[in-house]
């Protein structure tokens, strides 16, 4: 069996709020408009807002702590023709932030020049021997971009020899911030900035706005690459930058940039955020994890077309070389592990010659392929040490893991999810049983991580025009995910290895040839071409263009399968448990328990032991996909069996259908009428307190009547004013059998019968024909 990586949670929708209104509002799809709610906008005017990003979504410069400040500094220095370096980083948002900040002062007439560390000497952030050396060579000024935050010594030290700083930046922020002429960050504790989720490029071009007392709309499309490259949230006013950025991007005069396109065969109008994380920032990072990145900034603002088309090609160049090394490096991390017959909590995988460039890219390959948080080393013997990346799961803090633990390292740093590490070759085995101690500390129930599922699509629905009613939520990344669907079909799906070592995956739906890919998975295909596996798989929709056709595609972000005995998406197995009597042992068999009836789900949850993966919930709670689902009572309509069955996806169905001591029933026309006949004759029926009274005399149930009143009342029968009940004489005649309770009940009754009275082979075919409804 192939696992799930990750926790499905299907998007549930919010029973306070009025989906249909929402459509017919704004004109958008009922499935978009399902997705922004969820997504926090819930009224037309936020849903508007949202989508249409507008200039004055950008927030005054000046409300960010320091700017002020920085700003006067940076004019003084500017004035006075002092020397100023921007001192960047060697990552894509690092590049460009260095970009906006040169450009914006040669605009100014400044004296600048942009330095950018060498990570492999100089590492990131501050660093006392290249500001010496900036220094030395005359720097009277030193701007930082995209990091300094974390330079407090550093800074100090600079300030001392009579050199100041201005500090740029957007990562977390230490206790002590630097003593610098000023901190510009806008998550600064005496800073009041409206949205905190900038990225360095975000920041830089807000002092950039500062600077030139209005937008540069020129730099909006180093914006865009910096701010989609360092995956920072894609909401409020970074949504409003890319938008405009990517609007810019595809039309920039950037001599670069164009090369860089043309080197990497992208058609400018196709410009969209995916580009930037697939294609341009791969290669710009490449500079930073390969070699020193310093061209990088030189691409993003030459002049010189030549110049340009050469840098661009190198780029291209060492990206592909650094393709190679993270496969090669992957390979054999895997190979260890699986020598070492690996059984940790936490991977540690260390070797010789490994590119420490890329061990980031590696550990995080590690991640997706195992769960397990990973940490990759490359050993250097002339150095006596291992330096390397770790990668985290969601579950397990790694930083806070190994902060605890310094004596073992000879340098550290970095957050929940990431860190950067080195120690003695010595210190590799304490390393690996402090993590997994650490692991055992930190996770006592391991989980996987959620991933929000927005709906389950029949091959037949995936279109181009679906794919195109969703684009309007784009922007994709962070806080604004792409949405991901599970994707089904009516017959088995053809399986397939693809690739030259055929380690890519494609499945294909044969009512549709609707195709869904997945990379580098090449160990499981044997285990989906098992005729008795039934395989799921859940992905982001996409367009395939070649030739000048275009297609939709699903790109698989997981899968799972399941031993049924069925053929892939063959018919779900129905098994007839129609009961009259409660017991125990009734819910010993492994799944999920629904009961419709949310009182009851209560009672059984208070007196049932707990069981060992057999889980009893309210169909109105988050429901997971299971192999076994068991519908304990009576669904209340269609619709409510069919969003159960379409949320946990069973392959087996057991049927108890549990109704208590009374069924449902529908009165008569002639009760209809007795009532109706009662309330012609009598003036003023106190229904509110004497209520009993009319159901004893008119021989109903109370709860027969309820219905009944309110039937009458939808078809305006009767009114009821302050609990006395008049009759109305209608102008024409009425058919209280289209009133939409009555139909309603009718439903109701007729689904309770076909569960309770009818034939087992009538059964299985009432649940298969939902469960295909559901799957549409």
């Amino acid at each position: 069996m192939v696992e799930a990586k990750s926790k499905w949670v299907p998007l549930r929708e919010d029973p306070a709020v009025d989906y249909e209104q929402l459509v017919q509002q704004t004109g958008l799809s009922r499935l978009v408009v399902t997705l922004l709610v969820d997504r926090g906008y819930r009224t037309p005017a936020a849903i508007n807002d949202f989508l249409h990003p507008q200039e004055t979504d950008l927030h005054d410069p000046f409300r960010m702590h320091g700017m002020q400040a920085g700003v006067a500094r940076i004019k003084q220095a500017i004035v006075a023709g002092e020397k100023i370096v921007v001192y960047g980083d060697y990552d894509v948002d690092g590049l460009t932030s260095t970009a906006i900040m040169v450009e914006t002062l040669e605009q100014l007439g400044a004296n600048v020049e942009a330095y950018i560390p060498d990570r492999f000497k100089d590492g990131y952030g501050p660093n006392k021997a290249a500001y010496d050396r900036l220094i030395a060579a005359g720097a009277q000024l030193i701007v930082t971009v995209d990091n300094g935050v974390s330079g407090k010594d550093v800074i100090a030290a600079t300030t001392k020899q009579g050199v100041d700083v201005v500090v740029t930046d957007h990562h977390e922020l230490p206790r002590e911030l630097p003593a610098a002429s000023a901190v510009i960050h806008p998550r600064h504790p005496a800073g009041r900035y409206p949205f905190g989720g900038l990225s360095g490029a975000g920041v830089a071009f807000k002092v950039a706005s500062a600077l030139l007392e209005e937008p540069p709309a020129e730099l909006l499309d180093l914006v865009a690459l910096g701010t989609v490259a360092d995956l920072v949230p894609l909401i409020d006013e970074n949504r409003a930058l890319v938008t405009f950025g990517l609007t810019a991007l595809r039309t920039t005069t950037r001599p670069g940039l164009q090369a860089l396109l043309k080197a990497t065969k992208t058609a400018p109008e196709e410009i969209d955020e995916e580009t930037i994380s697939y294609t341009l920032a791969p290669c710009l990072n490449a500079l930073g994890r390969m070699e020193q990145a310093q061209v990088g900034v030189e691409l993003l603002t030459t002049f010189d077309q030549e110049r340009a088309t050469e840098l661009a090609e190198h780029l291209t160049k060492l990206n592909d070389q650094r393709k190679q090394l993270v496969d090669q490096i992957t390979t054999e991390a895997g190979e260890y592990l699986a020598h070492k017959k690996h059984s940790h909590a936490v991977n540690v995988v260390w070797g010789t010659d490994w590119h420490e460039g890329v061990l980031g890219i590696v550990a995080s390959r590690l991640v997706e392929q195992t769960g397990n948080p990973t940490v990759v080393l490359n050993y250097d013997g002339t150095r006596g040490e291992a330096k390397g990346s770790g990668r985290s799961v969601a579950a397990y803090n790694l930083f806070t893991a190994l902060d605890g633990h310094r004596d073992l390292m000879t340098s550290f740093g970095g957050h929940h999810m990431a860190c950067g590490l080195a120690c003695t070759r010595e210190a590799l085995q304490d390393l690996q049983t402090v993590l997994d101690e650490e692991y055992s500390a930190q996770v006592t129930q391991p989980e996987k991580s959620p991933l929000t599922i927005s709906g389950r699509l029949s091959a037949q629905q995936v279109t181009v025009n679906l794919i195109d009613e969703l684009a309007v939520l784009a922007p994709f990344g962070p806080d604004n995910p792409k949405p991901v669907f599970e994707v089904t079909g009516v017959t088995p799906p053809v399986i397939s290895a693809m690739g030259k070592k055929r380690e890519h995956l494609r499945v294909t739906f044969q009512e549709t040839q609707l195709n869904a890919v997945a990379f580098s998975v090449g160990d499981v295909i044997p285990q989906l071409k098992r005729k008795r596996a039934t395989l799921r798989i859940v992905g982001e929709l996409s367009k395939n263009v070649f030739r000048g056709r275009v297609t939709p595609q699903v790109m698989i972000k997981d899968m799972m399968t399941t031993d049924t005995g069925e053929a892939s998406f063959g018919p779900i197995k129905v098994i007839d448990n129609r009961i009259h009597r409660w017991g125990p042992k009734l819910f010993t068999t492994p799944g999920t328990y629904v009961c419709f009836d949310e009182r009851l789900a209560n009672q059984l949850i208070a007196h049932l032991p707990p069981r060992k993966n057999v889980t009893v919930c309210s169909a109105n709670a988050p429901l997971n996909p299971v192999r076994t689902l068991t519908v304990v009572d009576c669904p209340p309509n269609r619709n409510q069996f069919q969003r159960v069955l379409r949320e946990v996806c069973p392959a087996v169905v057991r049927i108890f259908a549990h109704h208590g001591t009374a069924r449902l029933g529908l009165p008569s026309r002639a009760q209809f009428g007795k009532l109706y006949k009662f309330a012609r004759q009598h003036h003023q029926v106190d229904v509110r307190h004497r209520f009993g009274e009319l159901a004893a005399y008119l021989h109903l149930p109370e709860n027969d009547l309820v219905f009944m009143v309110q039937v009458l009342q939808d078809a305006g029968l009767v009114t009821i004013n302050a609990g006395l009940m008049d009759a109305q004489v209608p102008v024409q005649t009425v058919d209280l059998t289209v009133q939409p309770r009555y139909k309603a009940r009718a439903d109701a009754v007729l689904l309770e019968h076909q569960l309770l009275d009818s034939s087992v082979s009538a059964l299985t075919a009432l649940v298969q024909e939902l469960a295909v409804k559901a799957a549409q």
